[in-house]
């Protein structure tokens, strides 16, 4: 008979193995994001759904060292001691609401990727703290925790000027060190962050690369009252707000395609493939991505108190696939996206001119996403759904140059205009002038 520890076996997994998998599948830039998500939810926190002005966050890359400092309210005690360094987000964990920050992995895979060193320092409104770890070191030991280097609890209220965090890494891998000297690193990142956290931008963060600040970016549509309209869709799904605008933007290959956002983090850009519909084989109205349709626009917000409810990947960087709500979702995308598409195959294979549909595309003025956005809430709602279609009415030809109308205007004594009148047998000078002007025509002029 076997004791009951003889029957035990050991499944218990090693550290380092932990490491390498957990930032295998992460890239350089992407680590860097979640760092920055940490921040926004931060400020989320802090402020809510109103601006940020005032909040910033710092960003620096160097040869020896990674740092990300902000001022957006510091991490609370009870949250680092129970949440911040866990690994996965517990069950019992409160999110913030519409937070970016998912799935309880991103600072810890974060610092995981860039080196073998990380210290973390910050200042809430009660306590500061310092929890400094050489991962090497740590890795050695079967013990999973991290301990708190320096523990302050604060003697009064610290203002929210002075609250913070900033997270330091250093002895970097020799692959991030070599990434972090090169310029067109640096200049991609600059423009990943513009784009992917726009919306946060927007609201007044401001975030400096390199003491560089960051602008957000901006998608634009183009829409010309009357004759050009993006189509507009606004639904709600269990406590998920989707919000979808399909329609067109000036003409650029790289920018065309669908932009999907959670809790207003980008996380798929300018998509062009079978993820959001386009040439899929079993949809035979949605051709594959050709330039033709380089001024297509398509984005989808999805928007949820509870970030575990929106269709994003671990790494933030794509979509579920697998999500009920994703598939749903994407297929009105298909039927939002089709209108556009014929419109846009009818400019391809017109002839140019100002009367023709791409002289709306050159007259329409541009549009911002965020104006856009504010349509999707004025939509009439029924029962959490509303749509618009994407609308655009092609101009009426103008006659050739020789046939359009063109004014004549002379004056001549009344006596005289008047016994022409009689004559005539008209009542007006209008009427005058042209039935004379046609009888000289006729007269004089046409054989």
């Amino acid at each position: 008979m076997n004791s009951s520890e003889e029957r035990i076996i050991n499944a218990s997994v090693s550290k380092a193995f932990f490491v390498e998998m957990l930032v295998r599948d992460i890239t350089l830039e992407m680590a860097i994001h979640d760092l920055l998500d940490n921040c926004i939810d931060g400020a989320l926190r802090l402020r809510g759904e109103t601006s940020f002005e005032g909040l910033e966050v710092g960003i620096k890359c160097s040869s020896d060292h990674f740092e990300i400092f902000d001022n957006c309210g510091g991490i609370d005690i009870d949250i680092a001691r129970n949440y911040a360094f866990r690994f996965g987000r517990p069950k019992e964990a409160t999110p913030v609401s519409n937070s970016i920050g998912r799935f309880g992995v991103g600072m810890k895979r974060a610092v995981f990727k860039l080196g073998k060193h990380f210290s973390v320092k910050s200042t809430s409104e009660s306590h500061r703290f310092v929890v400094d770890v050489d991962v090497t070191t740590w890795q050695e030991n079967p013990d999973w925790q991290f301990e708190f280097r320096d523990l302050e609890e604060c003697e009064t209220k610290v203002s929210e000027e002075q609250r913070g965090t900033s997270v330091v890494v250093s002895k970097l891998f020799e692959g991030v060190r070599q990434q972090f000297q090169l310029e067109n690193f640096v200049s991609r990142l600059y423009r990943e962050i513009a784009m992917r956290h726009q919306t946060h931008l927007n609201r007044g963060l401001i975030v400096r690369l390199n003491d560089r600040s960051i602008v957000g970016a901006s998608i634009e549509f183009y829409e010309y009252a009357g004759q050009l309209n993006s189509g507009l869709r606004s639904d709600t799904y269990n406590g998920v707000v989707v919000r979808q605008i399909a329609g067109v933007g000036p003409r650029r290959p790289e920018d065309a395609g669908w932009y999907i956002f959670c809790n207003g983090r980008m996380v798929l850009r300018a998509d062009q493939s079978e993820v959001t519909g386009w040439g899929e084989a079993n949809i035979e109205r949605l051709p594959k991505y050709h330039n033709d349709f380089a001024w297509f626009r398509g984005c989808v917000f999805f928007d949820s108190e509870d970030p575990a409810d929106l269709p994003w990947n671990t790494t933030k960087d794509g979509i579920d696939q697998d999500s009920h709500l994703y598939r749903m979702v994407r297929t009105q995308m298909v039927t939002m996206m089709t209108p556009v598409l014929q419109f846009l195959r009818e400019v391809a294979n017109e002839e140019e001119s100002e009367e023709a549909l791409a002289g709306i595309l050159r007259k329409a003025p541009k549009i911002s996403l965020t104006a856009l956005l504010r349509k999707t809430s004025d939509l009439p709602s029924s029962g959490g759904h509303s749509r618009t279609s994407f609308a655009y009415v092609k101009p009426t030809p103008e006659l050739p140059t020789e046939e359009r109308p063109t004014t004549i205007s002379y004056s001549r004594p009344k006596g005289v205009v008047e016994k022409v009148k009689k004559r005539l047998d008209v009542t007006t000078n209008r009427a005058v002038g042209e039935e004379t002007f046609d009888y000289y025509l006729d007269m004089e002029v046409d054989e």
